[in-house]
């Protein structure tokens, strides 16, 4: 018991230091470059993947990360190829170590897929509305400074998305689990 209380202690004393840290001053930039991401079908009986990159924005307030992405992605299993839009929110906390910044990252992301197509030819009857996916992120992302107001930004993020409400199976709710990572160049103010 004596052990369990002082490891709770020495915890507590270690988790003050990460409040006394001085935040950092709030910085606006702006950014863009490429992502890749797969996602692995959960519902019953699925099979193959879910495969997408693109190029993505962003817009950068040192507590959260406004994106939109342009991707193509792929569905292995049914052969159903298709474009796709990108929006989502990215809350992080930054911590500055010599010249590089971590971060970890929290947030929403929203699926639009544009249009879709089964091996070449339009999928007939294909709404856009009935079609979009939510799902929540989580990962962490490095700043690596090129210049004084230059960076690198790399993230790595889990993606978890759900089923659309329009969509088979309706009583599954869970649509795929899959890596996102993404590498892009930003400039700050």
């Amino acid at each position: 018991m004596k052990k369990s209380i002082s490891i709770l202690i020495l915890l507590a004393i270690a988790a003050t230091g990460v409040f006394a840290l001085e935040p950092p001053p709030v910085k606006f930039s702006v950014g863009g470059g490429t992502y890749f991401d797969a996602g692995i079908p959960v519902w019953e009986d699925s099979k193959g993947a879910v495969i997408g990159v693109g190029g993505y924005g962003f817009f950068d307030f040192t507590y959260a990360e406004v994106n939109a992405a342009l991707g193509y992605y792929r569905l292995t299993d049914a052969e159903i190829y298709g474009a796709d839009l990108n929006l989502g929110l990215l809350l992080k906390y930054p911590f500055t170590f010599n010249n590089f910044t971590i971060f970890p990252l929290i947030g929403a992301k929203f699926e639009i897929p544009l249009s879709q197509s089964y091996d070449g030819d339009s999928i007939e009857g294909f709404k856009t509305k009935d079609n979009v996916h939510f799902g929540l992120q989580g990962g962490a992302g490095m700043d690596f400074p090129l210049s004084k107001s230059l960076f690198l930004r790399a993230s790595a993020l889990c993606n978890i998305n759900f089923f659309a409400p329009g969509e088979v199976p309706p009583d599954d709710t869970l649509y795929s689990v899959g890596p996102m990572v993404k590498i892009g160049v930003g400039y700050k103010f």
